[in-house]
Formats: C-alpha cells, sequence, structure tokens
C-alpha cells in the first residue's frame, strides 16, 4: 500500500508532524509540500492530507488542491491532520475550512498539535501572537501520541498492526 503526505505550513509545523508521521509508518510514504511539489496522486492508496490554520482559515493552496483533485481524492483512502494553537476547536476547522465531501469522506481526522517560532513570523504576526496568546518565547506542543494513533489508523489500513 502506497502513501502519500501532502502537506501546506507556513513556518514548518505541519512539514514537522509530516515528517514525525512517516517515520512511525511501517511502509514509509512519501512527503510532499504541496505549494513546491508535486505528485501523481493516482499512484496511492492512502493520501494523508495536512495543512495549518492562520486567523480561522486553511491554507489556499491545500483547499485548491482538494478541489483540483476531487475526482482521484473520492476515490482514495483519505486521513486529514491539522496543526493549530486550539485543540478543542481543531477538528470545528477542518470541517469548516475543507470541502464536506472530504471531511466526511476521511477515515482518520487528527490534531496533531502546533509550534511557535517567532523567529520565522513578521513583525505583524509576532505581535499579534504575543497579545492573543500571551506568549513571548517560542515553544513547540507537538503531540506525539496523536501521531502515533493516526500512523497504527494508516498501519491497520496496510494491514501491518503494531
Amino acid at each position: 500500500m502506497k502513501t502519500l503526505i501532502a502537506y501546506t505550513t507556513k513556518h514548518g509545523s505541519t512539514k514537522k508532524c509530516g515528517k514525525l508521521l512517516n517515520e512511525r509508518l511501517k511502509t514509509k510514504g512519501k512527503l510532499i509540500d504541496i505549494k513546491k511539489d508535486k505528485a501523481k496522486i493516482k499512484e496511492y492508496d492512502v493520501i494523508l492530507l495536512g495543512f495549518s490554520i492562520y486567523a480561522g482559515r486553511a491554507q489556499k493552496e491545500m483547499i485548491n488542491f482538494i478541489n483540483s483533485n476531487e475526482k482521484v481524492l473520492k476515490n482514495k483512502e483519505i486521513g486529514l491532520f491539522i496543526c493549530c494553537s486550539d485543540e478543542e476547536k481543531s477538528i470545528e476547522f477542518m470541517k469548516e475550512n475543507l470541502p464536506n465531501w472530504i471531511y466526511e469522506k476521511a477515515f482518520i481526522k487528527k490534531y496533531l498539535g502546533h509550534e511557535i517560532h517567532f523567529n520565522k513570523m513578521n513583525f505583524l504576526e509576532r505581535n499579534i501572537y504575543k497579545v492573543v496568546a500571551k506568549s513571548k518565547e517560542s515553544y513547540s506542543d507537538i503531540k506525539d501520541e496523536n501521531i502515533k494513533v493516526l500512523a497504527n489508523e494508516v498501519n491497520k489500513l496496510a494491514g501491518l498492526n503494531e
């Protein structure tokens, strides 16, 4: 079973989560940043889509990727993962931002945490985040247990249980 992990990232957290997820798969997948890389998605059995949320919105590149590949994606096993600072609203963000058909089709939807990298933010982002989150330092809050759960579900699909 071939797996594609396709993601969008603004500051690198979703990429990091995609890499950590791929490390836990029994059969390694192909990891692509859909802003930079192309993949022949017809070649894959499982497609995991990862994206982040900024100001309540998913990156437009992920939405465009889903919409432009709808016909192929409808015939694949789809998993969704999200990186954002609000775990409680993460699934709600997925539902609000993604086309309904892909949200409903996904065999798993997981929140994988987030990281804040002030050194990668512009002046405005940095100041807004400091006020909203009341944080002045970069930090990581990646949810390794959630990554493990997602990887285990993909491994089960492939008949490769832990």
